[in-house]
């Protein structure tokens, strides 16, 4: 697994191992657990291996991955990190990639390439699961303000985003 910087990587293993080592299904699945600084790592009993590393040129090099999963794919404003990790499976049969990122910038090159891909129909292999407004939505408007955001009424307060819209609607720019 990947994310923007390497301690944040680590963290997301670390709690995943914490709620593995918890349940009564997989306690015992995971015999290895290295979290070391020279090469942190998990094994399972099944000899399949889970490593961190942090979203750069090196990512994932000189391996072979099945499964990759990449944290914030809006910090990834250049190709370099996404390139060198999706090509770590190409020796796989099966390689999936899962990447997780709330909305980007303007600089959020490859989630924006991406989102194209999948909605436009240029590849097939590429969804997206999103809470999302619809595209030229008002920024002012509850209704799409709630499609995006999921923890309207939970923890977030529908009228804290809605003045918050209207600000951004009244700025425009990169505020919008």
């Amino acid at each position: 697994s990947m994310s923007n910087k390497f301690e944040y990587a680590r963290a997301l293993w670390s709690d995943a191992y914490k709620i593995a080592s918890r349940s009564e299904v997989t306690k015992d699945a995971i015999p290895i657990y290295r979290p070391g600084n020279n090469d942190p790592h998990m094994t399972t009993a099944d000899d399949a291996t889970w490593r961190i590393c942090a979203a750069n040129g090196d990512a994932g090099r000189s391996g072979s991955v099945d499964l990759l999963l990449i944290d914030e794919l809006r910090q990834h404003h250049n190709y370099e990190a996404w390139s060198a990790a999706l090509h770590t499976m190409n020796a796989r049969r099966k390689g999936q990639l899962i990447a997780t990122s709330s909305e980007g910038t303007a600089d959020s090159i490859v989630l924006d390439a991406l989102r194209k891909e999948a909605t436009g129909g240029k590849n097939k292999r590429t969804g997206i699961l999103a809470w999302q407004a619809h595209e030229g939505a008002r920024p002012d408007d509850p209704a799409e303000i709630t499609l995006a955001n999921p923890n309207v009424g939970h923890r977030i307060e529908l009228d804290d985003l809605l003045d918050e819209g209207i600000a951004a609607g009244d700025e425009g720019g990169d505020r919008l």
